[in-house]
């Protein structure tokens, strides 16, 4: 994509925009070690489990994390964090009146 840094980053192409940051040079000690250790984290993949919940929690806008960070944001906001199931709860049983 025209708008990533993936050809600064990885292959070393001249980008004036782009700036190098803290964890991208240490990554190696030179621009070839770090352009191969920026490729070499590229390539991994992510798990189709990690991408999945990175998708729900992005659809429902909720704060993707571990508890303790769901719950200080739902501290923070007031507002539910974590992922729900899709739908209303269901209603419980209506009640017969005749049979108490």
């Amino acid at each position: 994509y025209p708008w990533s840094s993936y050809a600064c980053n990885a292959e070393g192409a001249p980008d004036t925009i782009v700036s190098a940051h803290a964890q991208f040079l240490a990554l190696g000690r030179t621009d070839e070690e770090r352009s191969a250790a920026y490729r070499a984290l590229v390539r991994e993949s992510i798990s189709d489990e990690d991408l999945q919940a990175i998708r729900d929690y992005v659809q429902q806008q909720r704060a993707l994390g571990s508890l303790r960070f769901q719950a200080s944001i739902e501290a923070m906001t007031g507002r539910c964090a974590s992922v729900r199931s899709r739908g209303r709860p269901p209603k419980p049983p209506a009640r017969d009146p005749l049979n108490k």
